[in-house]
């Protein structure tokens, strides 16, 4: 189970870790290898695993089991760790941390957490657990069974018609503009109907999202938007 934790340093998303430059490879071991100069504004990745082997600069053979962002300032970014995966296994240096990258390697049953910020944050083909927290994040359910925590603030949360069974437990329908939560589906239509204390909205495909401990009669016209 990869666990993957945005940090509240005015980082949006994971995603963000994509925009890289040419890395510099600084101090290294073959437990450890810190990499410089990522985005051309001081930021570093330091990558934790067994194995570590280089050439030419560059991170060739090993396994990763973390990855930490920090900025300038020391302050973390973003961190990845309970993963074990080769280094083989990863696309070039400047992708590693790519959106579609990121979602390639949370492949199984995974935990990503967001920031006290705003977030964008996305499952991938497992049963995941999706954490918002506080801010107005995004919420992009990937392929597998899984449940997302707006958290405070105004949460978008996102499906398709592959997206699976999926499980909000938060889902803020009657709040006020900061705090009301909507669904977005990329499908042609859904049903909603109770299911005991939660909600069940069904789409095209098979998929499907419970809402937790909410009344059909709260969802209103709005609440869930097709696109």
């Amino acid at each position: 189970m990869v666990t993957i934790k945005i940090h509240p340093a005015n980082l949006d998303g994971y995603g963000a870790f994509g925009q890289f430059a040419t890395p510099v490879l600084g101090d290294h071991s073959g437990k450890s290898a810190e990499f410089n100069e990522l985005n051309g504004n001081g930021d570093r990745l330091v990558f934790e695993g067994k194995g570590l082997r280089y050439e030419a600069g560059r991170l060739v053979e090993g396994i990763i089991t973390s990855m930490t962002m920090y900025a300038p300032s020391g302050a973390k970014l973003g961190s990845l760790t309970d993963a074990k995966f080769a280094v083989t296994d990863l696309p070039d240096m400047r992708d590693y941390w790519g959106h579609y990258s990121m979602e390639a390697m949370i492949g199984g049953a995974d935990t990503v957490i967001g920031s006290a910020g705003i977030d964008v944050l996305t499952g991938g083909d497992g049963k995941d657990v999706v954490k918002g927290l506080a801010g107005n994040d995004l919420i992009s359910d990937g392929m597998g069974n899984d449940k997302s925590t707006g958290g405070a603030g105004a949460d978008d949360f996102y499906f398709n018609s592959a997206s699976g069974r999926n499980i909000i437990t938060d889902f803020q329908s009657d709040g006020a503009q900061e705090t009301h939560d909507q669904i977005y589906i990329d499908g042609t239509f859904f049903d909603v109907r109770q299911d005991g204390k939660n909600v069940v909205v069904e789409f095209d495909g098979g998929a499907s999202i419970t809402l937790l401990d909410i009344d059909s009669s709260e969802i209103d016209v709005g609440d869930i938007v097709l696109i």
